[in-house]
Protein backbone atom coordinates (compact mmCIF):
# COMPACT_ATOMS: atom_id res chain seq x y z
CA UNK A 1 0.00 0.00 0.00
CA UNK A 2 1.25 3.18 -0.73
CA UNK A 3 1.60 6.07 2.08
CA UNK A 4 -0.54 8.54 0.58
CA UNK A 5 -3.47 5.71 0.85
CA UNK A 6 -2.77 4.76 4.42
CA UNK A 7 -2.65 8.62 5.36
CA UNK A 8 -6.63 8.87 3.25
CA UNK A 9 -7.35 6.37 5.56
CA UNK A 10 -6.22 7.49 8.78
CA UNK A 11 -8.00 11.02 7.94
CA UNK A 12 -10.84 8.77 7.62
CA UNK A 13 -11.01 6.71 10.12
CA UNK A 14 -10.17 9.84 12.48
CA UNK A 15 -12.61 11.86 11.07
CA UNK A 16 -15.50 9.51 11.68
CA UNK A 17 -13.94 8.87 15.35
CA UNK A 18 -14.05 12.57 16.21
CA UNK A 19 -17.70 12.49 14.57
CA UNK A 20 -19.13 10.03 16.53
CA UNK A 21 -17.70 10.91 19.77
CA UNK A 22 -19.11 14.15 19.41
CA UNK A 23 -22.68 12.96 18.60
CA UNK A 24 -22.78 10.68 21.26
CA UNK A 25 -21.47 13.03 23.59
CA UNK A 26 -22.76 16.56 22.73
CA UNK A 27 -21.92 18.89 24.71
CA UNK A 28 -24.69 21.25 26.65
CA UNK A 29 -25.45 24.71 25.05
CA UNK A 30 -24.12 28.00 26.09
CA UNK A 31 -25.92 29.94 29.29
CA UNK A 32 -24.53 33.14 29.01
CA UNK A 33 -23.67 34.69 25.77
CA UNK A 34 -20.95 37.69 25.50
CA UNK A 35 -23.93 40.29 25.18
CA UNK A 36 -25.65 39.00 28.26
CA UNK A 37 -22.86 38.87 30.57
CA UNK A 38 -22.11 42.58 29.26
CA UNK A 39 -25.21 43.72 29.90
CA UNK A 40 -25.98 42.05 33.12
CA UNK A 41 -22.37 43.54 34.51
CA UNK A 42 -23.75 47.10 34.18
CA UNK A 43 -26.44 46.29 35.54
CA UNK A 44 -25.15 44.51 38.56
CA UNK A 45 -23.25 47.74 39.21
CA UNK A 46 -25.82 50.19 38.35
CA UNK A 47 -28.35 48.67 41.13
CA UNK A 48 -25.88 49.16 43.81
CA UNK A 49 -26.64 52.59 44.69
CA UNK A 50 -30.29 51.89 44.84
CA UNK A 51 -30.14 48.60 47.08
CA UNK A 52 -27.62 50.80 49.27
CA UNK A 53 -30.14 53.51 50.17
CA UNK A 54 -32.24 50.82 51.10
CA UNK A 55 -29.49 49.08 53.40
CA UNK A 56 -28.81 52.88 54.57
CA UNK A 57 -32.39 53.20 55.33
CA UNK A 58 -32.33 50.14 57.55
CA UNK A 59 -29.46 52.09 59.75
CA UNK A 60 -26.58 49.98 58.26
CA UNK A 61 -23.32 52.50 57.41
CA UNK A 62 -20.50 51.66 55.07
CA UNK A 63 -17.70 50.17 57.51
CA UNK A 64 -20.32 47.89 58.45
CA UNK A 65 -19.58 43.94 57.55
CA UNK A 66 -22.69 41.57 56.07
CA UNK A 67 -22.94 38.13 54.59
CA UNK A 68 -24.85 38.62 51.46
CA UNK A 69 -27.48 35.64 49.67
CA UNK A 70 -26.67 35.45 45.97
CA UNK A 71 -27.86 33.57 43.17
CA UNK A 72 -26.66 32.23 40.07
CA UNK A 73 -28.26 30.23 37.26
CA UNK A 74 -26.82 27.74 34.74
CA UNK A 75 -28.70 25.24 32.24
CA UNK A 76 -26.67 22.21 33.52
CA UNK A 77 -25.63 20.34 36.68
CA UNK A 78 -22.53 19.81 36.18
CA UNK A 79 -21.66 23.54 35.35
CA UNK A 80 -24.04 24.09 38.68
CA UNK A 81 -21.87 21.45 40.65
CA UNK A 82 -18.06 22.68 39.14
CA UNK A 83 -19.01 26.27 39.96
CA UNK A 84 -20.59 25.66 43.53
CA UNK A 85 -17.49 23.79 44.53
CA UNK A 86 -15.18 26.45 42.97
CA UNK A 87 -16.77 29.33 45.56
CA UNK A 88 -16.71 26.38 48.32
CA UNK A 89 -12.82 26.43 47.61
CA UNK A 90 -13.27 30.64 47.82
CA UNK A 91 -14.55 30.82 51.25
CA UNK A 92 -18.45 30.98 50.53
CA UNK A 93 -21.30 29.15 51.51
CA UNK A 94 -22.60 27.02 48.10
CA UNK A 95 -25.21 24.78 47.06
CA UNK A 96 -26.57 24.21 44.06
CA UNK A 97 -29.56 22.31 42.83
CA UNK A 98 -32.71 22.24 40.14
CA UNK A 99 -34.04 25.54 40.26
CA UNK A 100 -37.80 25.69 41.23
CA UNK A 101 -40.25 26.04 38.60
CA UNK A 102 -37.93 26.36 35.65
CA UNK A 103 -37.11 23.62 32.94
CA UNK A 104 -33.46 22.94 32.50
CA UNK A 105 -32.34 24.95 34.69
CA UNK A 106 -29.96 25.24 37.96
CA UNK A 107 -29.49 27.31 40.86
CA UNK A 108 -26.11 27.78 42.52
CA UNK A 109 -27.23 29.86 45.98
CA UNK A 110 -25.13 30.63 49.57
CA UNK A 111 -23.86 33.37 51.63
CA UNK A 112 -20.51 35.03 50.56
CA UNK A 113 -18.06 35.70 53.98
CA UNK A 114 -19.15 39.33 55.35
CA UNK A 115 -18.32 42.06 53.26
CA UNK A 116 -18.07 45.89 53.65
CA UNK A 117 -21.43 47.99 52.62
CA UNK A 118 -19.65 50.71 50.93
CA UNK A 119 -20.47 51.48 47.48
CA UNK A 120 -16.88 50.55 45.97
CA UNK A 121 -16.55 47.56 47.61
CA UNK A 122 -19.92 46.40 47.22
CA UNK A 123 -19.37 47.42 43.20
CA UNK A 124 -15.80 45.53 43.09
CA UNK A 125 -17.73 42.37 44.62
CA UNK A 126 -20.26 42.48 41.68
CA UNK A 127 -18.31 43.16 39.52
CA UNK A 128 -16.34 39.92 40.24
CA UNK A 129 -19.11 37.95 40.73
CA UNK A 130 -20.33 38.45 37.10
CA UNK A 131 -17.08 37.62 35.76
CA UNK A 132 -16.44 34.37 38.13
CA UNK A 133 -19.84 33.27 36.97
CA UNK A 134 -19.45 33.77 33.08
CA UNK A 135 -16.36 31.51 33.30
CA UNK A 136 -18.10 28.79 34.88
CA UNK A 137 -21.20 29.60 32.48
CA UNK A 138 -22.81 30.75 35.60
CA UNK A 139 -25.50 34.09 35.12
CA UNK A 140 -25.07 36.19 38.46
CA UNK A 141 -28.58 36.91 39.14
CA UNK A 142 -28.15 38.60 42.24
CA UNK A 143 -27.68 39.53 45.96
CA UNK A 144 -29.37 41.00 48.78
CA UNK A 145 -28.82 41.46 52.57
CA UNK A 146 -30.90 39.79 55.67
CA UNK A 147 -31.04 43.35 57.49
CA UNK A 148 -32.10 42.89 60.58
Amino acid sequence: MNPKSNNKILRSIFLFVVLFSCACNPQPKKYISAEHFKYNLKMQVESIPKILSQIRKAGIGEDRELNLEYFFYTNTLQKAQEFSNNLLKLGYDAHFGAAVGEKNAFVVKGFTPKLRMSSSALANWAKNMCELGYQYDCDFDGWEAAVK
